[in-house]
């Protein structure tokens, strides 16, 4: 609900009384400080949750987690050892979770962002990493893209619009190059080798001394500080997600399958960890892009 106070517009903070547009009798969106969901053009739902480990119902949060696991196993056979298929709600407290529905409430794709709280020159900086995204086969590209994009831009709109640091660690050239491209002063960087910026370093260095265990990492994982490479990071239960340089997505741009094939091990299970920005330019870019594709 939106509230005016002193000639402001303010979104009510408490999740019953969240903003809602509606059209013909049905809800177009819903958006609270716990929860976003959207009806897409595509007819698909998506559903945002934020952080629900750590206030919602067993009885929801227990369907939540059934509609990830059959999203997973749909997708690769099995489930990963780590994260959201751990048994307990800690994983679920400090995850931004979304999926994606079709109209009859079949889960067909979701994907989670982790949240870090991290203290840094006597500072506390909070730090976003794109976590585990699967999807249905036989999805087209641009039908899960708003998995990616729509909660980036709830957590930006959630923290006032101020800009924030996004993380991610991938062997997956698509993937690598996909957020070297989006995000803002992103390192490393497959076209540029201009060093990183300010408090980079420090943050991956943290993020992979103390979360690791978070993107499925093992005790035996080193961190490069210079090429951010991470070894052996598949070797802490999400061995399942490994893969071979043939069986890998390539980006569209070689020169970054030709960084990914230089600085990372297949056989050893190497990712690349990407730290960068996410800002309101950014997400007006993103949007403007999409309308104008859409024409």
């Amino acid at each position: 609900m939106l509230l005016r106070r002193r000639g402001r517009c303010e979104v009510s903070p408490t999740p019953a009384a969240g903003s809602e547009v509606l059209s013909r009798g049905h809800t177009l969106f819903h958006v609270s400080h716990r929860e976003l969901r959207l009806r897409l053009p595509s007819g698909l739902s998506l559903r945002t949750y934020r952080y629900p480990g750590r206030w919602m119902k067993e009885r929801d949060l227990d369907q939540l987690r059934e509609d990830v696991k059959s999203i997973a196993i749909a997708r690769l056979g099995t489930l990963p050892l780590y994260g959201l298929f751990l048994p307990g709600r800690a994983a679920w407290s400090n995850r931004i979770v979304t999926c994606l529905y079709t109209g009859d409430r079949t889960p067909v794709a979701f994907s989670t962002v982790i949240s870090y709280t991290l203290a840094l020159a006597g500072r506390v900086h909070h730090v976003f990493q794109l976590g585990l995204v699967v999807a249905r086969g036989g999805l087209a590209q641009p039908v899960i893209d708003p998995i990616y994009s729509y909660p980036l831009a709830y957590i930006l709109a959630l923290r006032g619009f101020r800009q924030y640091w996004i993380a991610q660690a991938s062997m997956v050239p698509k993937l690598i190059g996909i957020a070297a491209d989006t995000f803002v002063d992103v390192f490393p960087h497959y076209r540029c080798r201009r060093p990183p910026a300010s408090g980079v370093r420090d943050i991956a260095r943290l993020l992979v001394s103390e979360h690791s265990k978070e993107f499925g990492a093992g005790p035996e994982s080193r961190f490069d500080e210079q090429t951010f490479v991470i070894s052996r990071s598949y070797e802490g239960g999400s061995g399942l997600l490994h893969k071979s340089w043939d069986e890998v997505a390539k980006y569209r741009d070689p020169r970054c399958n030709e960084l990914c094939r230089r600085l990372l091990d297949y056989d050893r299970g190497d990712d690349l960890l990407l730290v960068g920005r996410v800002n309101l330019a950014l997400l007006l870019r993103r949007t403007v892009g999409q309308i104008l594709r859409r024409r």
